[in-house]
């Protein structure tokens, strides 16, 4: 038998380090939007990345509106 102690703690800190081992990125706590509970510079660049047509016709309707500095939370 382990004497090992295990806590959520170090659960979560094994996980992270399971995900940073395999091609995930950290993200960071001071650009996360709490009320749109998203990384705006993240989900911009995701855009850009995967849907590059889409991204280039929102920039042209959007203008410098697209880069999400205006993003704000969805209306119901």
């Amino acid at each position: 038998m382990s004497s090992r102690q295990y806590t959520e703690k170090a659960f979560e800190a094994a996980i992270e380090d399971h995900l940073l081992a395999h091609g995930y990125q950290k993200g960071d706590p001071e650009t996360f939007d709490r009320s749109l509970a998203l990384d705006p510079g993240e989900v911009i660049a995701f855009i850009k990345d995967t849907q590059p047509k889409d991204w280039n016709y929102l920039q042209s309707q959007l203008g410098t509106m697209a880069h999400g500095s205006s993003m704000t939370s969805p209306r119901p």
